[in-house]
């Protein structure tokens, strides 16, 4: 059989006796790596170096000072402090049958910014960059959830669950995407109707969830 591709090496395959050759083979080629110069960047947005020079002694000292780019804990030991952005909300409530409407997740689990408003459903961002967004749904027996997530009227995610045949059962769904919000953008969940009638969503088992992932530095 040929050697997996997936697999960096898969010494089972090998006739006897290559599987030393071939181990160390490698190792020589680790070393060989490990020998050679890292590469040193020509320029850097990040650090600068700046010169202290003592007046009662001829030494001096140099060190590594973050831009205003990167926030410094005040008085720690110059590691830089990312911010933060998260927010996972509940819906304690059955919602609906209804549509055209925006979900109003009542319960704050986390809001780390303060940009959740738990009585309307909404976030709104105040750290630009590149956010997570997560929703799960669960409607009734006999029901359906038709949702969409949606950026400042603009849908960006959809969720669609049913119990077409009245099985009995309780039909859930989830979706997750990646998004770039500035400043001001508003970020919410909207049952819709698409011609398919109103959506009934059961209590307790709907989350709403985002997070900062990378900050926006420019």
């Amino acid at each position: 059989p040929e050697i997996s591709p997936y697999k960096a090496q898969d010494f089972s395959l090998l006739k006897p006796g290559t599987a030393k050759a071939a181990a160390s083979k490698d190792k020589n080629n680790i070393d060989q790596q490990k020998a050679k110069p890292l590469p040193v960047a020509a320029a850097t947005n990040i650090l600068r170096n700046s010169t202290t020079e003592s007046v009662g002694n001829a030494s001096s000292s140099s060190r590594g000072e973050c831009l205003d780019a990167c926030s410094h804990e005040p008085g720690g030991a110059g590691i830089p402090q990312r911010a933060q952005a998260a927010v996972s909300a509940v819906l304690t409530t059955h919602f609906g049958p209804t549509k055209d409407q925006m979900i109003p997740f009542d319960l704050e689990l986390l809001d780390l910014a303060d940009n959740y408003d738990n009585t309307t459903g909404m976030f709104i961002c105040t750290i630009p960059g590149t956010y997570v967004i997560s929703l799960y749904l669960m409607s009734h027996p006999g029901a359906k959830v038709n949702a969409r997530v949606l950026i400042n009227n603009r849908p960006i995610a959809a969720l669609w669950a049913d119990d077409a045949k009245n099985a009995g059962f309780y039909p859930s769904s989830s979706t997750q995407t990646i998004a770039q919000l500035a400043f001001g953008d508003q970020v919410y969940v909207m049952l819709v109707d698409g011609g398919y009638g109103d959506s009934w969503v059961h209590a307790n088992y709907n989350v709403f969830t985002i997070f900062l992932l990378y900050e926006q530095m420019f």
